[in-house]
């Protein structure tokens, strides 16, 4: 496990996330994030995923635009989310 960041709690329980940390989880305004703990204990953070609401004429715009889109290939989970992300937005757009 590697440390890339530190943080201190205020006396109301709040913590200011490190820029670090936000741009490693492309955390913006408004992200939501999901605290998990594994069976040592150890507690781990990640963004939380944020449910689309499609409606059917949403969901065939998105179709027929992300047909448009070349295929991309990504390394990465956060690769791919990042790219679906994008093509949600030119749906709505």
């Amino acid at each position: 496990m590697v440390r890339i960041a530190e943080a201190t709690v205020s006396s109301r329980g709040q913590v200011s996330i490190p820029k670090r940390v936000r741009d490693r989880l492309n955390l913006k305004k408004g992200s939501r994030i999901v605290f998990l703990e594994d069976e040592r204990a150890n507690v781990f953070s990640q963004e939380a995923g944020t449910a689309v609401d499609f409606t059917a004429k949403d969901w065939h715009q998105f179709l027929s635009k992300t047909a448009a889109v070349p295929i991309t290939r990504v390394k990465t989970r956060k690769d791919a989310l990042r790219h679906l992300d994008n093509l949600v937005k030119k749906s709505h757009r």
